[in-house]
């Protein structure tokens, strides 16, 4: 039996690719594979059976097509239709808060990011979604100044905060992140700890 945890996390589509077709092989040869994978596309192309969990707990089990059509999925990842209420503004979208040009970033020879654009006005709220090892954090760092982009810029309220090509960035003037989980003290909340970022 082989045994894996998350061998899809940070991986190219290509490499994605590969990995699936290695893992339809090994299991062809006779050894079971047991995998804990968020990525749905490996998860749907490659098991035979798909167990779900939802905070620990197992709310279905079955092929690929009936965990897919299974009304407990649906819930517990997409939300219930009848406790949804249609977004309302409180006005027309005011001045640039945020404005990302282009950016591109990494930790080595693959940019995790590339050619990012992304703009923010006062009355909006933009949500950033991505299978694992998408670059969702390191978007965020580069936004907050913990991580220097390659190319591309960040303005905060039409101030630079990086400008060109390279260039060294301090710390985010108008921005804090705060990750999932992070806690500062054992008894803070998200919204603390992002506060206390501030400052």
């Amino acid at each position: 039996m082989l045994l894996l945890d998350e061998p899809a996390a940070g991986l190219s589509r290509e490499d994605k690719g590969r990995l699936a077709q290695l893992l339809r092989r090994i299991a062809g040869s006779g050894v079971a594979v047991v995998l804990v994978e968020h990525d749905m596309a490996v998860v749907m192309g490659i098991s035979d059976r798909v167990v779900v969990l939802d905070a620990g707990m197992r709310i279905a089990a079955g092929t690929p097509l009936e965990v897919q059509r299974d009304p407990a999925v649906r819930k517990a990842y997409l939300g219930d239709e009848r406790a949804k209420v249609a977004a309302q503004r409180t006005g027309e979208p005011g001045e640039a808060l945020l404005e990302v040009g282009r950016l591109a970033a990494g930790y080595g020879a693959e940019p995790a990011l590339k050619g990012i654009d992304l703009n923010l006005r006062e009355r909006e709220m933009i949500a950033v979604l991505g299978a694992n090892g998408a670059g969702k954090s390191t978007l965020m760092r580069a936004i907050s100044g913990l991580h220097r982009p390659v190319t591309g810029g960040i303005a905060f309220a039409r101030e630079g905060h990086f400008a060109v090509t390279g260039a060294r960035g301090g710390g985010a003037r108008r921005g804090s992140w705060c990750p999932r989980g992070a806690r500062c003290s054992p008894s803070s909340r998200c919204w603390i700890t992002s506060a206390w970022a501030r400052f």
